[in-house]
């Protein structure tokens, strides 16, 4: 027969893995909402250079992506408030 500290440290720790798995898939959905908030924000920020300008990087074509430009002091900010939400939100979560 086992003791009831044993059991009582089997409940334990099941209960301790139980609301470590929970907070990993939190984290997880958490952290890849904000990736997707953040590309997204990028994306809508960005503009096309100008064909004046050339198209960004030797031997881009138009259309290749590389004719994209991210202003960063736009996206910045946007980072940085995602950033601190994301601490914040797993915070609460752990």
């Amino acid at each position: 027969m086992t003791s009831p500290e044993a059991a009582d440290r089997r409940r334990v720790q099941r209960a301790a893995f139980s609301v470590g798995v929970w907070v990993a898939a939190a984290s997880a959905i958490v952290i890849a909402l904000g990736v997707v908030v953040l590309v997204t924000v990028i994306l809508l920020r960005a503009r096309v250079e100008s064909a004046e300008h050339g198209t960004g990087f030797p031997g881009g074509h138009r259309g290749s992506g590389d004719d994209l430009v991210v202003d960063v002091d736009r996206v910045l900010p946007w980072v940085i408030g995602l950033g601190i939400l994301g601490v914040i939100v797993l915070s609460l979560i752990a």
